[in-house]
C-alpha cells in the first residue's frame, strides 16, 4: 500500500548517497592538498640532509 513499494525508496536512497558523496568531495580535497604540502616539506628535509651528509643515502630508494 500507501507509497512502501519497492522501488521508491531505493531510489530516494541513492539519491541521499550522492548527496552525501558530494559533501565529502571538498574534505577530499583538501586531505589532497594537506598530502601535497607534507610531501614537499618532506622533499626538503631530505635535501637538507643530504646537504648536511652528502654519503647519507638513506633516501635513495
Amino acid at each position: 500500500g500507501n507509497g512502501k513499494t519497492n522501488g521508491r525508496p531505493k531510489r530516494k536512497s541513492t539519491i541521499l548517497q550522492a548527496e552525501r558523496r558530494t559533501d565529502d568531495i571538498p574534505i577530499i580535497r583538501m586531505a589532497d592538498q594537506q598530502n601535497e604540502n607534507l610531501l614537499s616539506i618532506v622533499d626538503q628535509m631530505k635535501l637538507e640532509l643530504l646537504k648536511d651528509d652528502p654519503d647519507l643515502d638513506m633516501f635513495h630508494n
